[in-house]
């Protein structure tokens, strides 16, 4: 289990009256972003088990983790959420899907099971510093998992890892950036306890992705009208609008002969 720390230390036992009897604790900590790969080939019980983690921003982030954690211990300063579904958007009206959104639902109670991926969102600046304990928990198998959000004719898969992924290892793939699922920039890295978003149409599938999807997916809180929500329809209202935009999705002013652009949903050369 590199880059995490497993004390065993002794306490004097409070259930026997013989200070000689001694009880054996396990405690782990799990410091996310001081490694590249998290291995666990077996379940083991562990006393005191802390994960401590800086999130990057108070937007949805990524939560994948080898041990459950009560949803009641995080409400307070987190908001988390489990993946619903994926929704595909035509709201031109010309055959040609032009947004993607992933569907969440809001948890209040229950568990955060492990080897499952979860959406946390810090609710203060204060709370992306993370630190998270739980007592008498078990620490299982560390186990990569792909959660299947496929539609009739696009597949949406998101996996779940253990060890650090270079954007060259996940071409095509999509991460959480800024609180929408972002293709990973070349040259980039995804660390463990991560999760990454691969879409592909099934084959002999009739429908068409435009590059204005294909260039972010955003996330919607089943009950909510949210800022991302908003966000995306003013957004494709731009695009119908003569602006020119990079494959990145970035508003360009000033064009340049030669490049290609999208303008009104579709990719051209200037």
């Amino acid at each position: 289990m590199p880059a995490s720390a497993v004390d065993t230390y002794k306490q004097t036992s409070p259930w026997n009256k013989i200070p000689s009897i001694e009880a054996i604790l396990t405690r782990v900590t799990i410091a996310d972003g001081e490694m590249e790969s998290f291995e666990k080939n077996s379940d083991e019980q562990v006393d005191l088990l802390t994960y401590t983690r800086t999130l990057n921003n108070t937007e949805w982030n990524a939560l994948f983790l080898p041990f459950e954690i009560p949803v009641c211990q995080l409400t307070e300063k987190y908001e988390v959420a489990y993946i619903n579904a994926i929704h595909s958007y035509d709201e031109d009206d010309n055959g040609e899907i032009d947004r993607m959104s992933m569907e969440v639902i809001k948890l209040k109670e229950g568990i955060l099971h492990a080897n499952h991926p979860y959406l946390i969102k810090a609710r203060t600046a204060a709370a992306k510093q993370m630190s998270i304990t739980v007592e008498n928990t078990t620490l299982y198998k560390a186990e990569s998992r792909t959660l299947d959000c496929s539609s009739v004719y696009t597949k949406f898969e998101i996996t779940g890892i253990y060890e650090k992924k270079t954007s060259e290892q996940l071409a095509g793939c999509y991460a959480l950036s800024n609180g929408s699922w972002k293709n990973l920039a070349s040259g980039s890295s995804l660390n463990p306890f991560r999760l990454y978003l691969r879409v592909s149409s099934r084959e002999g599938s009739p429908v068409k992705l435009s590059e204005v999807a294909l260039a972010r997916i955003g996330i919607h809180v089943q009950g909510e009208e949210t800022a991302t929500s908003v966000e995306e329809r003013l957004m494709q209202k731009q695009y119908k609008a003569d602006a020119f935009y990079d494959l990145g999705g970035r508003r360009v002013t000033s064009p340049k002969k030669g490049q290609t652009y999208i303008v009104n949903g579709e990719k051209r050369m200037y």
